[in-house]
């Protein structure tokens, strides 16, 4: 049972309104339980104790609509942040706009998700006439990070950094086509795209074993490293990794490791990178 005295935000304001609105959530799921019964006229088939536990999983689901507000109000800020550059302006100094974002606990990974699915899945899809609330609700936080880069791919129409999700797109597209002309139809490239779109979100009602079997066709090559000794007892690690593998490490270790990208001025300052030089010189 969740202890109801931990303060659930920094602000003790916000820790309370946010206790209120779990109990408009058990509510809200009351009600929603409620009419479905009287609706299918079920209501007298089952117990109390029943209806009292599809209630708690109708509040459980509910409560999943936060993820998808905090996603779009992070996005909304976020936007205001660049489109103003207030990064620039802050006193802390930030070199980007990824820097300041990960100082509040956004990971890069995270803050390029928030950005695509605000900026460019949310507001397409919407035009396409899809409700985001049921879309989001059906599929989930988890599966829907997962075709984040296929219907970003499908959606601007420019070709993606990953191999893996150009080869998917492609053989999607040709899969399409295919069917098409099998029927005697042709399609364009603009109708071929919603129609991908389409089939990629109704596969994520899917499972998400089935789902990444589906959109991860092909393992991802294991990534090479190199390990050297470095200060006290410690060990440098270098990978080479391409899109695809950077997407994988993110996901397997994320809040075990953090990529950060590092400019030549960067390099030239670091004491780790002279080191390296000087290793590799054989210093």
């Amino acid at each position: 049972m969740t202890d109801s005295s931990i303060q659930v935000s920094t602000n003790a304001a916000m820790s309370a309104r946010l206790a209120t609105l779990n109990n408009s959530f058990e509510s809200a799921a009351a009600q929603n339980v409620t009419a479905y019964l009287e609706q299918t006229g079920s209501l007298e088939n089952f117990t109390l104790t029943e209806r009292q536990a599809m209630v708690k999983l109708e509040q459980l689901k509910l409560i999943g609509d936060l993820t998808l507000a905090e996603i779009m109000l992070r996005g909304q800020v976020i936007h205001e942040i660049e489109s103003q550059g207030l990064w620039t302006t802050h006193p802390a100094g930030f070199r980007s706009m990824e820097e300041a974002a990960e100082s509040q606990g956004i990971s890069q990974s995270e803050y390029s998700n928030i950005r695509d699915l605000c900026e460019t899945i949310f507001p397409y899809l919407t035009g396409q006439g899809y409700n985001i609330a049921d879309l989001w609700e059906s599929i989930g936080k988890s599966k829907f990070r997962e075709l984040i880069p296929i219907l970003k791919r499908t959606i601007v129409n420019e070709p993606s950094r990953s191999d893996r999700i150009e080869q998917i797109f492609t053989n999607e597209m040709n899969n399409i086509a295919a069917t098409a002309a099998a029927s005697g139809e042709e399609v364009t490239d603009e109708e071929a795209r919603t129609i991908l779109i389409d089939q990629l979100l109704e596969a994520g009602s899917l499972p998400v074993r089935e789902l990444r079997q589906r959109i991860r066709p092909e393992r991802t090559p294991s990534i090479e490293g190199y390990m050297l000794p470095y200060r006290n007892r410690r060990s440098l690690v270098m990978v080479i990794i391409n899109e695809d593998q950077r997407e994988m490490l993110n996901r397997r270790l994320s809040g075990y490791i953090d990529l950060t990208p590092v400019s030549q001025d960067d390099v030239q300052r670091s004491p780790t990178f002279r080191d390296l030089a000087n290793y590799l010189r054989g210093a």
